[in-house]
């Protein structure tokens, strides 16, 4: 194993927005049955949506974990390396994504400056997302070049996991 790591975002505006969403739905089913206003369906509707806001925030970002690892392909004859995604769930991984570092044509990283750049860049490739980053001032972008097809991939950005993948190429 060349490299593995488990970021942990600390996520913080993730963890108010879905407590926040969580109460706020909460206390809109609890005002719609007080009889205060004369639709309290109107009120429940939104409940709803905030109930929903709050369980897609903590599915998305609070409740995944990705392992980034960069190993030994043991499938093949010679010693290939692999970029490794494998994501969590439950008591069990599962691999997500695995590409040849011979298959990555670009490894950059993502920040302010030049992520309007990127995301131009990115609108004719295929594009996948392994970042639990609510806001990431930073990420590290994967070009890709797989049967003649560009895909963008987007992951949590790592000092070591940028300088493993760029001295491996």
């Amino acid at each position: 194993m060349i490299y593995k790591n488990t970021p942990k975002p600390k996520n913080t505006y993730a963890k108010i927005l879905a407590a926040a969403s969580l109460l706020l739905g909460a206390a809109l089913f609890i005002l719609a049955n007080v009889n205060i206003i004369e639709k309290p369906a109107l009120l429940q509707l939104f409940g709803i949506i905030f109930f929903t806001v709050s369980i897609y925030v903590a599915s998305l970002f609070l409740l995944r974990q990705y392992t980034f690892s960069i190993d030994i392909n043991t499938q093949s004859e010679s010693d290939e390396l692999d970029f490794i995604i494998t994501e969590r769930k439950g008591n069990r991984d599962i691999t997500v994504c695995r590409i040849g570092l011979d298959d990555i044509v670009l490894a950059r990283e993502v920040n302010t400056q030049n992520k309007k750049q990127v995301n131009d860049e990115r609108k004719k490739m295929k594009r996948y997302t392994y970042d639990t980053s609510f806001i990431a001032p930073y990420r590290i972008e994967l070009v890709c070049k797989l049967d003649e097809e560009e895909l963008s991939i987007l992951v949590t950005y790592d000092e070591q996991l940028l300088a493993a993948l760029n001295k491996n190429k």
